[in-house]
C-alpha cells in the first residue's frame, strides 16, 4: 500500500479501556475510524488489540501511544544552579519517582524535562510492566514504530496550538 494512504494513528492507553483512532494521512476525506477494547492489563484486552493492529497493519504507519495519567507518575526535583547533564538529571529524576512512589529504579522508566535555571526537574515515570505488555501487544501484531508519551504532554501540546 501507498504511503499516502497509510493512516496516522493513535492510541490511547487508560486503566479501564485501549481506545484506537486513526486518519488517513493525506487527502482523503474519510471519517477517522475509532475502535475501543478492553484494558491492556487484560490478555482479553491485549489479544483484541493485537488482532485488530495485525488485520490493519498495512494502513498504519506509526502510533502515537499517549497514556493516562493514572499510569504515569510524575515528580518535580528541587531548583538546582547546578548544570547538570541528562544523565545526572535522569538519576536524580529517577530517585525522586523511587522515593515517591516504590520500587527500584529498574521498575520505572522515567523521562525528564530538563528545567530552565533556577528550576527543578520536572520527570514523568511509568512503570516497566506496564511499557513490556504494550511492546509485547505491538510485537504479537507485527511490531510498529511507536512514540509514547503521557496525556499531560499531549494536552499541553494540543493547547501550544
Amino acid at each position: 500500500m501507498s504511503l499516502l494512504r497509510r493512516e496516522r494513528s493513535q492510541l490511547l492507553l487508560a486503566p479501564e479501556r485501549t481506545l484506537f483512532a486513526s486518519a488517513r494521512s493525506r487527502g482523503a476525506s474519510t471519517t477517522p475510524t475509532r475502535h475501543a477494547f478492553e484494558s491492556l492489563d487484560s490478555e482479553r484486552g491485549q489479544g483484541q488489540l493485537a488482532e485488530y493492529l495485525s488485520e490493519h497493519r498495512e494502513r498504519i504507519h506509526s502510533l502515537d501511544v499517549v497514556v493516562s495519567n493514572r499510569w504515569v507518575s510524575y515528580a518535580l526535583g528541587e531548583p538546582t544552579d547546578a548544570f547538570l547533564r541528562p544523565a545526572e538529571e535522569r538519576a536524580l529524576a529517577s530517585a525522586r519517582i523511587c522515593a515517591m512512589y516504590g520500587g527500584k529504579p529498574e521498575d520505572w522508566r522515567v523521562g525528564v524535562q530538563s528545567p530552565a535555571p533556577g528550576a527543578g526537574i520536572v520527570a514523568a515515570a511509568m512503570r516497566v510492566s506496564r511499557i513490556d505488555a504494550l511492546r509485547a501487544v505491538l510485537d504479537r501484531a507485527g511490531g510498529f514504530r511507536y512514540t509514547l508519551r503521557p496525556l499531560l504532554d499531549a494536552a499541553a501540546r494540543m493547547t501550544r496550538g
